[in-house]
């Protein structure tokens, strides 16, 4: 696989986005009162169909353990390739909803303030790291839930790598 060095490419060529959508509308707020890992069944959900996943892009040795924890292998493009790692985590914060997340994908933002439901406003003024991304792809949650990106972004990237391998 070449490497991409326009992140808009990657957009564009990849089903990234795809993944991540349909990653984040799972509903892994993490409950940290069961004493358990996973600590809820929709954390459990996600990596029995990551596991699935990983399997139709034709990884090996799988295997799911009790606290959670998926693994998976895939060759790598040369003799003794060398392993890496690739390591994300499903469960969201259990401080805000993880149940009906509703990704919004705000295309080409414009510089402005993006709004979402019940008056909440992210803006410039506030998310200086705003002004870098005019004319970008924009994901947030709908402002009723939390989107619990940064766990999930992780996870279809790493679907989305194993992926785009699988495909060359």
């Amino acid at each position: 696989m070449k490497p991409f060095t326009d992140p808009h490419l990657i957009l564009r060529q990849t089903k990234l986005v795809d993944h991540f959508l349909e990653i984040v509308q799972v509903n892994t707020q993490s409950d940290d009162t069961t004493g358990a890992w996973p600590s809820t069944p929709g954390q459990l959900d996600l990596l029995k169909r990551l596991q699935e996943k990983l399997a139709a892009l034709g990884c090996q040795d799988i295997a799911l353990d009790e606290n959670g924890y998926l693994f998976a292998t895939f060759a790598g493009n040369a003799p003794q390739a060398p392993v890496i790692g690739l390591l994300a985590h499903v469960d969201t914060a259990p401080d805000f909803s993880g149940q009906g997340v509703k990704p919004v994908v705000h295309r080409k933002y414009d510089g402005g303030p993006i709004k979402l439901a019940d008056n909440v406003t992210i803006t410039p003024e506030e998310s200086p790291e705003l002004r870098q991304c005019i004319g970008d792809e924009i994901i947030t949650a709908d402002g009723t839930t939390l989107l619990g990106a940064d766990d999930k972004a992780g996870v279809a990237a790493v679907i989305n790598n194993k992926e785009d391998k699988k495909n060359e």
